[in-house]
């Protein structure tokens, strides 16, 4: 076989193993042109995508926590509750009893991370379905709610909860920030191809390794700019996307992520293996509990009060960015950066429709069919796969 054969080949394999990743931006670019034409550019003004970002941040969030709980081959309806109960939680710490931010968010999280607890000892020990556990989970805390706001909304005045869900970085900090994404992914290639390399795998030509950097580079520097013609880049979202680089590497570069991935491909064959099954889908749980917390955080600030709805349907969402992104409902498959594309796309849905002031009913029929579609995507890729 011929260098330029086994280059093809190589390249047909990774176009099939990224088929999904490659639809589904495929699918974002063309629905924003698409609400581009109808609303008549306000879609894609700055402003708007700046608030989009920001939209998105609380569903990305839940959904980074929601990926690893997928994977492991489970499903959480909980989290929604969960962000809901954190919320509010942290709205009477500051509000009704004087607490400062720092005190009322390590509160909220460390109350995240009991409630991970809780729903993974009940679904990974105790062998209660998780369908069953975090529906439970569901009613208990959308009542811990209610209980917590007695039933009614809590202004929250706190600048600095405020700033968590309403705030922007400073230009200084962006341009660091920016500057320091475009050095990881310079770094990234090349010890990429110096791995590739000493295990004797194929390793891209250089111009097509920097073709794809400036590509990439390229990106983080019109998104920059979009977002600092308004008021620059929303803290939701960069707390977003501190998860999502967290996550993904534990999933990606660990023994905790490798074990993840073989639970979900097949539970059976990963104990065999030595794989403590319990305790991986036990740490899973956590990590959502600690999203759902920092989900209820954000949330607080952005709407500046704690009240009886806020979370709800949020884990059906989350749900359904992941299944958008690619995650498996049957375990074993997905990437963190995959559900960030389907909660995008869940956002711009619900953005461009609201610019376009349809009617409720109108907006969850077609965003029951992107579901359904997204699933159905999910199953013909698979099969193209497995060919």
């Amino acid at each position: 076989m011929n260098t330029e054969t086994r280059d093809n080949r190589a390249i047909l394999e990774l176009i099939k193993a990224n088929i999904r990743s490659y639809i589904m931006i495929i699918a974002l670019i063309v629905l924003w042109l698409i609400f581009g034409i109808l609303t008549k550019g306000v879609f894609l003004r700055p402003r708007n995508l700046s608030n989009l970002f920001r939209q998105m941040a609380t569903t990305g969030i839940i959904a980074v926590g929601m990926t690893t709980v997928i994977i492991c081959g489970y499903m959480d309806l909980s989290i929604g509750s969960v962000a809901g109960a954190t919320s509010a939680l942290v709205a009477v710490m500051v509000s009704e009893h004087g607490f400062s931010p720092a005190v009322a968010i390590l509160a909220a999280l460390v109350f995240g991370l009991l409630i991970g607890a809780f729903e993974g000892f009940w679904t990974a020990y105790m062998g209660v379905p998780a369908f069953i556990a975090t529906l439970g989970g569901q009613l208990i805390f959308r009542g811990a709610t209610l209980f917590i706001t007695r039933s009614k909304s809590i202004k929250v005045n706190n600048p600095d909860i405020i700033f968590i869900g309403q705030g922007y970085v400073p230009l200084y900090v962006g341009i660091v920030l920016a500057v320091g994404a475009a050095l990881i992914l310079v770094i990234l290639e090349i010890r990429g191809r110096a791995s590739k390399k000493k295990y004797g795998l194929m390793v891209p030509s250089a111009s097509r390794s920097g073709l794809k950097l400036v590509v990439m580079i390229g990106l983080i520097t019109v998104f920059m700019i979009l977002m600092y013609v308004y008021k620059g880049i929303p803290i939701a979202l960069l707390i977003l996307l501190a998860l999502a680089v967290i996550v993904d590497f534990a999933l990606t570069s660990t023994k905790y992520g490798n074990s993840e991935y073989a639970i979900g491909g097949n539970a059976q064959a990963a104990r065999l293996s030595g794989i403590n099954d319990k305790k991986i889908a036990f740490i899973s749980f956590l990590l959502l509990g600690m999203t759902g917390a920092f989900t209820g955080i954000v949330l607080t600030g952005r709407l500046a009060s704690g009240t009886p709805s806020t979370g709800t349907g949020l884990e059906l969402d989350a749900i359904a960015a992941c299944v958008i992104g690619g995650v498996s409902l049957s375990g074993g498959k997905g990437r963190v950066w995959g559900a960030l594309v389907g909660a995008l796309v869940m956002a711009s849905i619900a953005n461009g429709m609201s610019l376009l002031s349809l009617q409720t009913y109108l907006q969850d029929w077609i965003n029951g069919m992107v579901l359904i579609i997204a699933v159905f995507i999910d199953v013909v890729s698979s099969r193209v796969l497995s060919e």
